[in-house]
């Protein structure tokens, strides 16, 4: 969806932008009452799409100027369109399907699929369309309410507060309005990479032109280095290396300006010496070694080229941890406090007397409250898992990218006591009350339980554009009267090549045994009640109608059938990333009838998302059949997981890769959005069981002010 004020509002708030600029002074009785006859047709229309007006959004498109209605009203239909999917063709290789896949003898289906490998996906099986029966569908339908300018300066300052990292989509929202809007910028940006993403802007665009706005928010050198790599388009993590780009002389003076105001700047570019030589070869220091100003820094990328020694605060840690001095080790660890939490675990391991475990818990005590909120959520919940776990293995998830690799391993390491455990997580909960209790009251609070079932969105860099945002490892529950799950997949050619993009379901047993996939080489389970569309290896033209292929899951076969997970996988057979092609999706219905509707009906997609990932594979989604919820994974197999070579490139032949990943995200435990409200209300507010006394309600109908895929306002006012 190309970004604008009326998008961004329709996209990430469910509301619809509404200018006073275009509303009527006054409105005649029959002008009115036209109005609304008007308004009422467009209403039913957008139901389609799943979605209808609220009263106030209906009351307000009546006393709308006629003209600018009518803009309004295609610019909704384009964006519902486009957050749907529906502006796409879906063109699968059986139009008739599911019927015409579950009536074909397997023979058949060979054949067809022979010739149209032969034509080099250019020849598709003639099958006239047959009409289809209406759709039956009970499901509830989005509201959509009046939006304003306010709530565009709300999602910029939630993105701002953020105290976690964001996704592409949300860090391109926040550029653009940033670049168009009137908006305030923070005293503050709590997390380094969206400082480094605002000051780019801030550069680029020539706004600051000495460094003077950066420097409210660039502490640090490496704040700096995070600086340089946004203008280099790199990885603001910086978990991956990045080339850097030629610098011109006002940024690189701009540069220079920022490390003479970071203190002991040497110590902290010697965490990253390596980077810090190839920016220095971009920066050219040495042209302004004859300014006192720069003294400092001169001297200190003159250390870091010529592999001068600097003692480093890691190397005082690893000699007073090698030495058993607790003492020194709490003591420079107090004025790291993110630090601290990070190693607490491995401090109570390596000093196991009791003494010095009461030394190392007390030392954090002190400067807890000096600890960002998103890492005493993760300490608190590491220490609750562990005191109630019994497995064996632990997952790791590597920081940069999430979306791409992890691996498991037994955990191997010493046993801590419960006490000490215990402890710690009283520690972390009071400094959460402590931090949440300085911010603004929030009167009487009512919090849906099944927020426990929701995911705390901390790292979101590399999660793909969603219909509806959600965090990962979220479950998500399908409605009673949904019978089958339909995922889809649609993409087109890239411009120099031919793409070949396949769907498929493993189904599996509670103990993750497969019993069953469909892919392309396995059309169909009867057993399992599984159909695929066919499959297609030729997207089509870049600017065509594109190429798709669509599952149906008969949710009660599968389990009848012994099935408990469902899992989608989507291949890139040609071997291509999904963040190189133009055009690549992937989304799922739930129906409650296979026979109702047509293929692709928008009001019926639960789930979409752009398929824009640096791999060739992606696990979307996890059905759990039993407890009827989808699990959300967004997570993909690395190309060290996935064997090349004939007929490799598919989820039969990457079951146990598939089967570590799922099984990680099923089992995984991180904190729920029910916990962190629940700290912000013991802080700020009185918790309340009624819903219609409460101030303010969280939870999943409609009329709660604040839903899990508000993800925005959670990150930026409650995390």
């Amino acid at each position: 969806m190309e970004n604008s004020v009326f998008n961004i509002i329709l996209r990430r708030k469910n509301r619809v932008f509404i200018n006073d600029d275009d509303m009527l002074k006054s409105l005649s009785a029959a002008v009115g009452e036209k109005n609304k006859q008007i308004v009422a047709t467009m209403n039913k229309n957008i139901e389609v799409f799943g979605y209808t007006m609220s009263e106030a959004l209906f009351d307000k498109l009546v006393h709308m100027k006629a003209k600018n209605r009518e803009v309004m009203y295609d610019a909704l239909v384009n964006g519902l369109k486009e957050i749907t999917g529906a502006d796409r063709a879906y063109n699968p290789m059986y139009p008739n399907f599911p019927e015409s896949v579950m009536e074909k003898y397997d023979f058949e289906l060979y054949f067809n699929a022979i010739v149209h490998y032969w034509s080099f996906g250019t020849l598709l099986p003639y099958e006239e369309k047959k009409e289809r029966v209406p759709l039956f569908n009970t499901a509830k339908v989005k509201v959509l309410e009046a939006g304003s300018f306010d709530d565009l300066n709300d999602i910029f300052n939630n993105f701002c507060a953020s105290k976690t990292s964001l996704s592409k989509s949300d860090v391109d929202d926040m550029v653009f309005i940033l670049n168009s809007a009137k908006v305030t910028l923070p005293d503050e940006i709590p997390f380094k990479e969206n400082t480094a993403c605002i000051c780019r802007l801030l550069v680029d665009t020539g706004v600051d032109t000495d460094g003077s706005l950066c420097r409210k928010y660039i502490k640090t050198a490496t704040d700096v280095l995070r600086l340089v790599t946004a203008m280099s388009d790199g990885d603001v993590s910086l978990a991956e290396n990045t080339k850097f780009r030629n610098l011109k002389r006002g940024e690189r003076r701009i540069i220079m300006n920022l490390l003479a105001g970071c203190g002991n700047a040497a110590e902290d570019m010697s965490r990253y010496a390596g980077r810090w030589i190839r920016v220095g070869e971009k920066l050219h220091p040495g042209e302004f070694a004859k300014n006192e100003r720069y003294t400092k820094v001169v001297q200190a990328f003159g250390v870091i080229r010529n592999d001068g020694k600097i003692q480093s605060f890691a190397g005082r840690m690893d000699a007073a941890v090698a030495s058993g001095d607790v003492n020194t080790v709490v003591s420079l660890l107090k004025k790291r406090p993110g630090e601290f939490a990070r190693r607490i675990d491995f401090l109570l391991r390596t000093f196991d007397k009791d003494a010095d475990r009461k030394a190392v818990i007390m030392g954090f005590a002190s400067v807890a409250k000096d600890v960002s909120s998103t890492v005493l959520l993760q300490v608190r919940e590491h220490f609750i898992n562990k005191l109630d776990s019994s497995d064996d293995m632990r997952v790791f998830f590597p920081k940069g990218n999430l979306a791409r690799s992890y691996y498991v391993k037994n955990d191997k390491t010493e046993a801590i006591p419960e006490d000490a455990m215990i402890m710690v997580i009283a520690v972390c909960e009071n400094a959460l009350v402590n931090i949440y209790g300085s911010r603004a009251f929030l009167g009487k609070v009512y919090i849906d339980k099944a927020l426990r079932n929701y995911t705390v969105p901390f790292s979101l860099r590399s999660a793909g554009k969603t219909m509806t945002a959600v965090s990962r490892g979220s479950r998500i529950a399908i409605d009673d009267s949904v019978k089958i799950i339909r995922p889809f997949i649609w993409w087109t050619n890239t411009k120099n090549d031919i793409i070949d993009v396949d769907l498929s379901v493993a189904v599996f047993a509670d103990n993750w045994d497969c019993l069953e996939h469909v892919s392309y080489s396995n059309l169909k389970s009867e057993k399992f009640g599984m159909y695929h569309s066919g499959d297609i290896t030729n997207g089509g033209p870049v600017d065509g109608e594109g190429a798709a292929e669509f599952i149906d899951l008969d949710i009660d076969k599968a389990l009848g059938a012994g099935a408990r997970y469902a899992v989608f996988n989507v291949y890139n057979f040609s071997n291509e990333f999904f963040s190189k092609m133009e055009h690549a999706a992937f989304g799922f219905m739930t129906r409650e009838n296979m026979e109702s509707g047509e293929i692709f009906e928008p009001s019926t997609v639960k789930q979409r998302m752009d398929l824009a990932s640096a791999t060739t594979t992606c696990i979307p989604v996890i059905f759990d059949l039993k407890e009827r919820v989808f699990i959300w994974c967004d997570m993909a197999l690395t190309a060290d997981h996935v064997r090349a070579g004939y007929g490799g490139i598919n989820v039969e032949s990457n079951l146990p890769s598939v089967v570590v990943t799922c099984k990680a995200m099923v089992d995984v435990k991180k904190p729920n959005l029910y916990d962190l409200l629940m700290f912000n209300v013991k802080a700020r507010g009185i918790i309340t069981a009624n819903p219609d006394e409460a101030d303010i309600r969280f939870g999943l109908d409609d009329n709660c002010d604040v839903k899990p895929s508000d993800i925005d306002v959670i990150v930026g006012k409650y995390l």
